[in-house]
């Protein structure tokens, strides 16, 4: 592994037998990376659009030596218990995401305390 990644996740690299929350995963690059860098730790990935979603299972099922580690939870954490709009953009997943004002067209998701 390149140094500068491992650098990047140095605190993630110190932590010893703790669970990692990843919210909002997107496709899983955080959950990836840091359970590279430490063998030690378990991930629960929340990612809330479904896209965004079956693209994180993937990269997960496909990494074999790190699938035990990191769980998918399909599902929104926010401070208040509702629904918000879910836009997805094909061209651009990680500029995807929930807009309170309805401005742009998508799907309607819960969030969950």
């Amino acid at each position: 592994m390149p140094e500068d990644i491992g650098a990047r996740y140095h605190n993630v690299s110190q932590l010893k037998d703790t669970i990692v929350l990843d919210l909002g995963a997107n496709i899983g690059l955080f959950s990836l990376m840091a359970a590279r860098v430490n063998p030690e730790i378990q991930i629960y990935a929340y990612e809330p659009g479904p896209e965004n979603a079956d693209c994180l299972q993937i990269n997960v099922l496909v990494n074999p030596t790190l699938k035990n580690r990191i769980q998918v939870i399909r599902k929104g954490v926010s401070g208040i218990d509702g629904k918000a709009q879910w836009s997805f953009d094909s061209n651009n997943p990680g500029a995807s995401g929930f807009f309170h004002d309805g401005s742009r067209k998508g799907k309607r998701l819960s969030l969950y305390p």
